[in-house]
């Protein structure tokens, strides 16, 4: 039966064109192809189903019969708006042919076919979620309590008032007690942070006149005792007046001080986070907007057929590479970041390739620094080559739906099965990148697949999420699929497919390859804790590690050393040869304590030239040899400058070890910092305890 099924797909296109057409007839959402005159050519078993009518009725019918918020009077302009924007979201209602009215979320695609033009509209019905926002409003109170248990605090303004409540978490995050008198009006704006009070203004009244989809801003506030906090505002209109004005907005307060010491900690590591970025297959930019300068990395110029070295710098050869048509609209999203209309730079559009093709470029970026004025001064983002993705667009708006072969084309794995979870259909992704044969998958359980059977835990886990599939309920997860050899990660989801009358008809599960991903964020992770000049551990770092190897000192009663070693006259060696110079004598020294200290030991660097050591089961006689024994080393060493210049260094440094066994790592820290004050005060270039 599934030999000739497969005989009829691949010698028939005919069947799998009607497949396709059955399919869009009775999906569960809603589809519409409206002319340029709002008449409905075509609407699918669905459409009829939600309105009542019968298909004959429907293609009798206009727009402005299904939707009270489109009269005839204002379709030109929807229209209009539709050709320029290719694609529309929104919410809007329809009518049912009894006169019942309901919420709709509509997605809007022009597409012009032989000279044809149509809207072509999928409807889906969000009556459910509507009357889940109106209980989430009547249930403020159990809200509002939800957020304070998360850590924000929550404010309620009176916009005709201009009163505002706020929680007891918000003023906790200010300093205030929950009885004082809070700043208001005026006075409440004079809170921010003077080089943010424009900005937070400026995005909450674009976001009041409609400008703005949403108001959510990072700022600084002035708190009680004077001093500054970083927070996240967010906020939305929960009332309004019959004319549409704002009446009352409700909002959150988040304290992300810690976040952003972190983001301004990361800033230092530009360099290897765009490393990083070469390994995702992301086209890198970095603009500083000042001078016009733009840096790029290889990837950006390879997705356009050139050598790094054919591309230039500047946003003219940008603007040049850009089709002519994409232009404008380009410009005009990064314009709106920079003058504050909108938070972040993302779109799509086609660029001009070196060989004269097209390609589509997905362009995400945001304001990376600030002048004190607040004005941006620099920008970066990426660019992700998303051409394949915009060609199995292109081919469905064209009506062209012949779907094993978008399918067999897609770097996604796609898998066709039945109720029962026999697999009916998969593409060629996941049989290339596994080297299994077609015929070793179609036709046996899903779940027996070779991609599952190599561990029993992720067998069971997709039996679950398939029978979760059978009860009209969606599954996603990330897990590791056997490809050949190799155990990849992928990012997986199944789901129910539905026919006409709404029972389900099969099962649809899709993965997509998200290795480099999980590469991306390991590196991330490695990178958040070392030294990013002499890859030994940051001061973060060391201090977790030191603590674990306290405790395991203290638990076996073993013995334990702290050193701590600063380089002698470092300042001068700046002053004198410059910073690279310093730079080449931090990473020197790291070389020499990887090769005179064990493994086991713990070395980090605590701050400019001042690192610190860890040895464990190591007493203080022992720690005082290691500590001479590496002073000679450096001491007899060189560094040798750019120029050819040989320069020499000392190191003073300080021991304490373990005596107390209750004794804080900090303690221990203290002590030896002591002991190296004590040898740079006898003299530097020597040890002491």
């Amino acid at each position: 039966m599934t030999e000739n099924f497969e005989y009829k797909l691949t010698n028939h296109p005919d069947l799998t064109l009607r497949l396709s057409q059955f399919a869009m007839e009775n999906v569960s959402i809603e589809i519409y192809w409206l002319g340029s005159d709002a008449k409905i050519y075509y609407a699918n078993n669905q459409a009829c189903k939600k309105l009542g009518y019968s298909k004959e009725e429907l293609l009798q019918l206009s727009l402005g019969d299904l939707d009270p918020n489109y009269p005839t009077s204002l379709w030109p302009e929807h229209w209009n708006q539709l050709k320029r924007d290719k694609t529309q979201s929104f919410e809007t209602l329809h009518k049912r042919k009894d006169g019942v009215i309901f919420p709709v979320e509509v997605v809007a695609n022009y597409v012009s076919i032989d000279g044809n033009e149509f809207n072509v509209g999928f409807a889906k019905d969000i009556s459910e979620r509507k009357q889940a926002e109106a209980k989430l409003l009547e249930g403020e109170f159990l809200w509002k309590n939800a957020i304070e248990g998360a850590g924000a605090g929550v404010w309620d303004w009176n916009i005709q008032q201009d009163t505002t409540n706020f929680s007891k978490r918000w003023r906790e995050i200010l300093g205030y007690s929950e009885h004082e008198v809070m700043p208001s009006g005026d006075d409440l704006k004079k809170s921010f942070h003077p080089d943010d009070q424009d900005y937070v203004i400026s995005a909450m009244q674009s976001y009041l006149e409609g400008k703005s989809p949403n108001y959510s801003v990072e700022c600084r506030m002035r708190c009680k005792d004077g001093s500054y906090k970083w927070v996240q505002g967010r906020g939305m209109v929960v009332s309004r007046s019959p004319d549409g004005h704002p009446l009352r907005m409700i909002g959150t307060t988040t304290d992300i001080s810690d976040r952003k010491q972190t983001e301004l900690a990361l800033q230092d590591r530009e360099e290897q986070l765009r490393l990083v970025l070469e390994g995702g297959d992301l086209g890198f930019w970095d603009w500083e907007i000042l001078s016009g300068k733009v840096k790029r990395n290889d990837r950006w110029a390879k997705m356009l057929g050139y050598t790094f070295d054919e591309i230039q710098h500047t946003t003219q050869q940008w603007t040049d590479f850009i089709h002519p048509e994409d232009r404008q609209k380009a410009w005009k999203s990064i314009e709106d970041v920079i003058e504050g209309r909108s938070l972040a730079h993302k779109i799509e559009y086609r660029m001009l390739h070196k060989d004269g093709s097209i390609r589509w470029i997905l362009d995400q970026a945001k304001v990376m620094k600030r002048d004190a004025a607040g004005k941006p001064t620099r920008m970066s983002g990426t660019h992700t080559d998303i051409t394949d993705r915009k060609k199995i667009e292109e081919v469905i708006s064209e009506g062209s739906l012949r779907l094993n072969r978008i399918l067999d084309n897609l770097f996604a794995y796609v898998a066709l099965l039945d109720t029962n979870g026999v697999v009916q259909e998969i593409n060629k992704a996941p049989l290339d990148r596994g080297s299994y044969r077609h015929e070793d998958v179609v036709g046996q359980y899903f779940y027996n697949s070779p991609w599952w059977n190599y561990d029993e835990q992720v067998r069971s886990q997709l039996i679950v999420a398939i029978d979760l599939a059978k009860q009209g309920k969606f599954s996603r997860y990330d897990v590791l699929a056997k490809m050949g050899v190799d155990l990849v990660p992928l990012d997986f989801q199944i789901g129910p497919i539905y026919d006409n009358s709404g029972q389900i008809i099969g099962l649809l599960p899709t993965a997509v390859d998200i290795t480099k991903r999980k590469r991306l964020e390991v590196e991330l992770k490695r990178q958040a804790h070392l030294d990013y000049l002499t890859g030994l551990a940051n001061r973060r770092s060391f201090m977790d590690q030191a603590e674990i190897e306290l405790s395991r000192t203290q638990r076996y009663d073993t013995t334990l050393s702290v050193l701590m070693l600063d380089i002698d006259h470092f300042k001068q060696i700046n002053d004198t040869h410059g910073h690279q110079a310093g730079d080449l004598v931090l990473k020197a020294l790291a070389v020499i304590f990887q090769e005179v200290l064990r493994s086991v030991d713990i070395i980090g660097r605590m701050g400019g030239e001042e690192f610190a050591l860890i040895l464990p089961e190591t007493a203080i006689d022992k720690a005082i040899e290691v500590a001479e024994r590496l002073r000679e080393v450096i001491s007899a060493g060189e560094v040798t400058l750019p120029a050819g210049l040989k320069i020499h260094f000392t190191v003073s440094i300080g021991i304490a070890a373990l005596i107390d066994k209750n004794t804080h790592i900090d303690v221990l820290l203290n002590e030896a910092d002591k002991a190296l004050y004590r040898a740079k005060k006898a003299g530097r270039n020597r040890v002491c305890t």
